[in-house]
């Protein structure tokens, strides 16, 4: 489904609150693990690289911009 060099988006924990997500990045697929799993690098999160499941994964839409204000999609924003 991703390769290597591909840049996706990864459903986080929200610091502070382990059963709150949202999503980050876009970071970039390292290597694919097995069929369900891929090593993304994370260098803006406390470790540098995390392993994540397919399902955590999504790809950013063409023109996707994180809202400097919530970090969420900007459409998403109404501050």
């Amino acid at each position: 489904m991703f390769q290597p060099g591909d840049k996706v988006l990864v459903l986080l924990p929200i610091p502070g609150n382990l059963l709150q997500g949202k999503l980050h990045g876009p970071y970039v697929i390292e290597q694919q693990l097995g069929s369900v799993d891929y090593v993304v690098s994370t260098p803006d999160r406390r470790k540098a690289k995390c392993v994540c499941h397919v399902n955590l994964l999504t790809v950013p839409r063409a023109g996707y911009a994180l809202c400097h204000l919530c970090q969420y999609e900007t459409h998403h924003c109404r501050a």
